[in-house]
């Protein structure tokens, strides 16, 4: 098993002389290709296989002359691309040539930004199955050719316009969700870097207010304003 005989039957006549006969076991050949889509012309792309790398600039990676098994093999990723089909997995050689068809996909980024959160406060993107804990103002999500659906999670005291909706990819650039503060206070004003033990004036609708810091570090003024403009805050 796994060899080839060049010479397996015939006919010989044996006289006073000895005579050989010369028997040649050739090792079966057996080899495993692996052909890519989605890349562009000429894409670098690689191929672990046993342990072993093997690259290409063409749609295709032929590895030649293996035994007969089972082998693990990992296609490596590719920056802007996902691999959607066989990226990694398991391949039994059991004929001459094995093929294992791999599909790379563009990947698009799509912009999510907010408005109207006051700073430290999180907010939570949903897209499909995937979640997303968004630490700034702004998030991109890089996703591949098709239609999605996002939402983003509620917050206490904010509604939420454009909270949720559809979107198709490469079309969508940018999304903005706008949080708006349902409490007592009408609008809220951020200021941060306060020096220590300083009285700040702080004007508003032409009225002015003074505030002293008297943290012993600098920390932001966060002031609501209520129907008649009269400041309070929380430092």
């Amino acid at each position: 098993s796994g060899y080839t005989l060049n010479l397996y039957k015939g006919t010989v006549q044996v006289s006073n002389y000895n005579i050989t006969i010369n028997v040649v076991y050739n090792v079966l050949s057996y080899s495993v290709v692996f052909i890519e889509s989605g890349l562009p012309t000429n894409a670098f792309w690689t191929v672990v296989f046993d342990s072993y790398a093997y690259s290409s600039t063409t749609n295709t990676i032929k590895i030649s002359n293996i035994p007969k098994s089972t082998y693990q093999y990992q296609v490596q990723s590719i920056s802007g691309y996902t691999i959607i089909k066989n990226q990694t997995g398991v391949v039994s050689i059991s004929s001459y040539v094995t093929y294992v068809n791999v599909t790379f996909s563009k990947l698009y980024s799509v912009e999510f930004q907010e408005k109207g959160l006051l700073n430290n406060i999180n907010w939570t993107l949903n897209i499909g199955s995937s979640q997303y804990k968004v630490t700034n103002y702004y998030i991109y999500v890089n996703l591949i050719n098709g239609s999605y659906h996002y939402n983003v999670s509620p917050i206490s005291n904010y509604t939420i316009v454009n909270q949720s909706g559809n979107f198709t990819v490469p079309n969508t650039l940018v999304i903005y969700i706008q949080f708006n503060y349902k409490g007592s206070a009408e609008s809220i004003i951020s200021i941060s870097g306060l020096p220590v033990g300083k009285n700040i004036p702080i004007m508003i609708d032409s009225k002015t207010y003074t505030y002293l810091n008297q943290f012993s570090y600098i920390t932001p003024l966060i002031l609501f304003l209520n129907a008649g403009n009269n400041p309070y805050y929380i430092p």
